[in-house]
């Protein structure tokens, strides 16, 4: 194996003689060229991401008390606000509370008004069948005198009409 080595060696020798010697260091030293310019362009990307790392996080923490300062300015113009508000839903509640006691009352005033009316109205009621059962006990007496009287007129209707001769008779 050394021995076909050594013969390739030598036929590249031949082939190209002292150019060899010359292109591998050519190549090392692009290689080496290659390399550093490879490591430059990684550090400046480095850089650059660190550099950037650095302005967002600047540009965030300014953000965020952009933001905090908003919020807080936002909160403190909404205080009065909301204190308002509060005292309006505390006047709300009251005006219910208030409400919800009226009601309660009228619905007894009405309770004791509709109590009293159905009173007012047995008793009108009773007194009016009362007066009707003594009008129609008058009416039923005056319709047995009516009859009675009805009777009597016939009898002498009946004797007055042309039966004179029945009560001489019967005299």
């Amino acid at each position: 194996m050394n021995e076909n080595k050594e013969n390739i060696n030598r036929i590249r020798d031949i082939l190209l003689g002292n150019n060899i010697a010359e292109m591998e260091n050519r190549f090392l030293k692009l290689d080496q060229q290659i390399t550093f310019s490879l490591e430059e362009v990684e550090n400046k990307w480095k850089q650059n991401l660190d550099s950037l790392s650095e302005e967002q996080q600047l540009s965030l923490e300014k953000t965020s008390q952009q933001l905090s300062t908003a919020i807080n300015n936002l909160a403190d113009e909404l205080k009065p606000e909301l204190a308002g508000l509060k005292t309006q839903m505390s006047e709300i509640k009251q005006n219910q509370a208030d409400l919800k006691a009226s009601i309660q009352e009228l619905q007894e005033l009405q309770l004791k008004q509709k109590q009293s009316l159905k009173t007012q109205l047995e008793t009108e009621i009773s007194s009016l069948k009362k007066g009707i059962q003594e009008k129609f006990g008058d009416l039923q007496l005056n319709k047995i005198d009516r009859t009675s009287l009805a009777v009597l007129i016939s009898d002498l209707a009946i004797r007055l009409s042309g039966d004179e001769n029945t009560e001489t008779e019967t005299d």
